[in-house]
């Protein structure tokens, strides 16, 4: 089974909001390549409209960077998806040679996937670097697995 990463931030529905996925395994890579390129987590904060729908969430919330199920979901900050996103950008400007094209981790399939997700998932990892890097400098998100 692949898992898939889902972040969003803003409002459904209106022009705010704005999501991004990769897989699982890029995840990681992403978060391994920003420690290496100066990246200090701040951890995770508590998804407030969450933490009121579900009675457990505060007993099941760890402030990692693991995901967990949207009713679990967690939430980077603004300072935090900045300082990821500008330790990511150094890394995407050293990569070069042919593990920059690699897909990190297995081929992704699903009907309930829009082309252009699809194609994300799936590209090499200077593809979802760069793509990932955009996403993050416009602030905060929240992020679950994809169900």
């Amino acid at each position: 089974m692949v898992f898939i990463v889902e972040m969003a931030r803003g409002e459904p529905g209106t022009a705010a909001h704005e999501t991004y996925s990769c897989s699982g395994s890029t995840w990681e890579r992403l978060l391994s390549l920003a420690k290496l390129n100066g990246w200090t987590a701040q951890g995770t904060l508590r998804d407030l409209q969450m933490a009121q729908l579900s009675e457990d969430y505060d007993r099941c919330f760890e402030p990692s960077y693991d995901p967990n199920e949207w009713a679990y979901c967690k939430r980077v900050s603004d300072e935090d998806a900045r300082r990821l996103a500008e330790a990511l950008s150094k890394a995407s400007g050293a990569l070069v040679g042919s593990d920059a094209e690699e897909r990190v981790g297995p081929t992704v399939l699903g009907d309930d996937l829009e082309p252009e997700e699809l194609h994300r998932v799936n590209a090499g990892l200077k593809v979802v670097l760069d793509g990932f890097v955009e996403f993050a400098f416009r602030g905060g998100f929240a992020f679950a697995w994809d169900d």
